[in-house]
């Protein structure tokens, strides 16, 4: 142990600044980067639920749609005139009266959004028929709960249905009508609030076919798809929403893309829906948010540094200078001097306190 020279030397200043200057980066750090993991999850959350809450307007809009088309046919179907009209014929086959009012009635029916509509009578045999029907569908799926009304693609969603016309349990003839749902068909292709890589996919279960589904095209793929449940082991996030399950998930899609989807069922029809994005995409905000928040956060944490050396190294001279004072003092005097640590080791012993040592004094 010396007894010359400062207890506090040049490197050691330098030393306790550098060591403070560490603490206050690391905590600034971790501060900062737990904030911003925080403000991360949240934002990733507000995201996933806007596109759960588009998912689900959307399919409930699909399904008021279906519902509406559905009704009006079954309205015409319920016609008491028509009725009427329908006994005649099956009386009377080929009763040219009759079917004018038939025909009539049939045309009548085009403005309610119909493009095409067909009475057949009790024997199958068509009566009449106004509108086109469109022919050679690129894909039909059966709806549910019935087995009456079908979704047909043909360049663009058609509500198809056949119903059958019965009076007080008498059956009289068959109502078959199609009507196009350009609005469904202009839906599937908005993706505004989606981005560039957003889709809306509309599938149904492949009809005898294990673990296979019916996709109508979609934005990025402008063809009727058959797909399979699963690819590379993962099921795609569609075949959760015809198992009649709803939620977000960040999966594989049929492009083995990174995507986070929202699915669920549409209604009770026996479709599933999905409204999903590329994770590149809906983060990007995100990513771009750390970017600068870490710019920012390391500009602070310079500026602190800086702020702290300037304020620490002052007070690490006067402590210096203090020290030095006290050795001087210490060293010059008559008395012994001992200094000892909180664990009662001794640091510091000045002149006297040697001499008296070497003479053997206590």
């Amino acid at each position: 142990m010396s007894t010359a020279g400062p207890l506090l030397p040049l490197q050691a200043q330098h030393r306790i600044v550098w060591i403070g200057g560490s603490i206050f980066f690391t905590i600034a750090l971790v501060a900062g980067l737990g904030g911003f993991a925080i403000m991360q999850q949240r934002t990733e959350a507000t995201l996933q639920d806007g596109l759960l809450r588009s998912l689900q307007s959307r399919s409930d809009f699909f399904a008021a749609t279906i519902d509406d088309a559905s009704r009006t046919a079954r309205l015409v179907a319920t016609r008491p005139a028509i009725y009427r009209t329908l006994h005649k014929l099956n009386a009377e086959p080929g009763n040219a009266s009759e079917l004018a009012l038939l025909a009539a009635a049939a045309q009548s029916f085009l403005p309610l959004g119909f493009s095409a509509l067909a009475f057949y009578d009790e024997r199958g045999l068509e009566l009449v028929r106004a509108g086109t029907f469109a022919q050679d569908p690129e894909l039909a799926i059966t709806l549910a709960p019935s087995d009456s009304a079908r979704l047909v693609w043909r360049g663009g969603f058609l509500f198809e249905a056949r119903l059958p016309m019965r009076e007080a349990g008498q059956f009289l003839g068959t109502l078959v009508v199609q009507r196009p749902l350009d609005i469904l068909t202009r839906m599937l292709q908005d993706t505004r609030g989606l981005g560039e890589t957003g889709e809306t996919a509309v599938c149904a279960p492949a009809p005898a076919e294990q673990r296979t589904m019916w996709c109508f095209p979609l934005r990025l793929n402008p063809n009727v798809v058959r797909l399979p449940y699963e690819i590379d082991g993962r099921q795609l996030p569609i075949s959760y929403a015809l198992e009649g399950k709803s939620g977000v998930i960040t999966a594989l899609d049929y492009r083995r893309q990174n995507v986070s989807a929202a699915y669920g069922p549409i209604g009770q029809l026996g479709l599933g829906m999905v409204l999903k994005i590329d994770t590149a995409e809906l983060y990007q905000p995100i990513s771009e948010q750390l970017r600068w928040a870490m710019l920012l956060l390391l500009a602070l944490i310079a500026a602190g540094m800086w702020v702290l050396r300037l304020l620490v190294t002052p007070l690490v001279r006067r402590v210096v200078e203090s020290e030095e004072k006290y050795r001087a003092v210490a060293d010059t005097a008559h008395t012994a001097i001992v200094t000892v640590d909180t664990r009662g080791i001794i640091v510091y012993w000045n002149r006297a306190a040697e001499y008296a040592k070497s003479l053997g004094s206590p």
